[in-house]
C-alpha cells in the first residue's frame, strides 16, 4: 500500500450522514446508528469504509475540521494506529497515544485531546468499515456490543446503497444470474459474447467494492434488486 495512490473523500459530518454517503430510506436508520456511536465516543469518532489496499476510500467523521485538515494534508492515513490496527484485526481493539510510530502525528492527535480509544473493523470480501472511536476510559461491555453492532448495520447499508448506483442493464445482468441463468444464456440475451459478459460482471463487482461477482450479487439480493425482473 502505498501512500501516494491515495484518494480519499472526506466527509463532515455532526452525527447525520450526508447524502453522498447514504439515501433513500436508510437515512433514518443511519441517523440512529451514529447517534448510537456519537454517545460512546466522548471525544470524536471518524469511519472510513472501502477497499484500503486500492486506496478507494469514503470517509464520516464527527473530529473537528482543522484536524481533518491536519490529517489529509500530513497524508497521515497509514501512519494511523486505528487504520493499521483495523486492517490486521477484525472485530474490536484498543488505543492509545503509545500506538503513534510518528511524532508529529502524536503530538498532533495529543492537542486534539486524540489520545486513547477503541477501533472497530467489519470486512465483507474484500470490503472494509474501520471505526476509530477516541474516548477516556473503559467501555461497558454493553456499549463495545451497541458499537460493533451499529458498525455492522452501517456497513451494510453502504454496500446496499453502492450496490443501487447500479444502471438498469446492471441490474438486469444481477437478476439474471440471480435467478440460475447462465453465462451463455445471458450474453445471448444482451446480444454480446461471454468475454464481454464477464468484463460486466467485473466492473459490477468494483461499482459494488466487493472482491467476487457471488458477494455482489448477495449484497444485490439485500437492496432488493434481485427479487423481479427488470423491465
Amino acid at each position: 500500500m502505498h501512500k501516494a495512490n491515495l484518494q480519499v473523500q472526506l466527509i463532515l459530518v455532526n452525527f447525520t450522514p450526508l447524502g453522498e454517503v447514504f439515501r433513500g430510506d436508510d437515512v433514518l436508520q443511519i441517523q440512529s446508528t451514529n447517534q448510537t456511536i456519537g454517545d460512546i465516543a466522548a471525544n470524536g469518532f471518524a469511519i472510513g469504509y472501502g477497499n484500503f489496499a486500492c486506496g478507494d476510500i469514503t470517509a464520516q467523521s464527527s473530529y473537528p475540521e482543522e484536524w481533518q485538515g491536519l490529517y489529509l494534508e500530513n497524508n497521515w492515513l497509514f501512519d494511523d494506529p486505528v487504520v493499521r490496527t483495523g486492517l490486521t484485526t477484525p472485530g474490536l481493539s484498543s488505543w492509545s497515544r503509545q500506538d503513534f510510530d510518528d511524532p508529529a502525528f502524536r503530538d498532533a492527535a495529543s492537542d486534539f485531546n486524540l489520545t486513547t480509544g477503541t477501533v472497530i473493523s467489519h470486512e465483507v470480501d474484500g470490503h472494509r468499515c474501520i471505526l476509530g472511536i477516541a474516548h477516556t476510559g473503559q467501555l461497558t461491555e454493553a456499549a463495545e456490543d451497541a458499537a460493533q453492532n451499529a458498525l455492522r448495520e452501517l456497513h451494510h447499508t453502504h454496500l446496499r446503497n453502492r450496490a443501487l448506483q447500479l444502471s438498469t442493464t446492471q441490474r438486469e445482468l444481477v437478476y439474471l444470474f440471480a435467478n440460475g441463468h447462465k453465462a451463455k444464456r445471458v450474453a445471448a440475451h444482451f446480444g454480446v459474447s461471454e468475454d464481454a459478459i464477464k468484463q460486466r460482471k467485473q466492473i459490477i463487482q468494483r461499482v459494488v467494492g466487493v472482491n467476487s461477482f457471488i458477494s455482489a450479487v448477495s449484497i444485490c439480493a439485500t437492496a432488493g434488486l434481485t427479487i423481479h425482473p427488470i423491465s
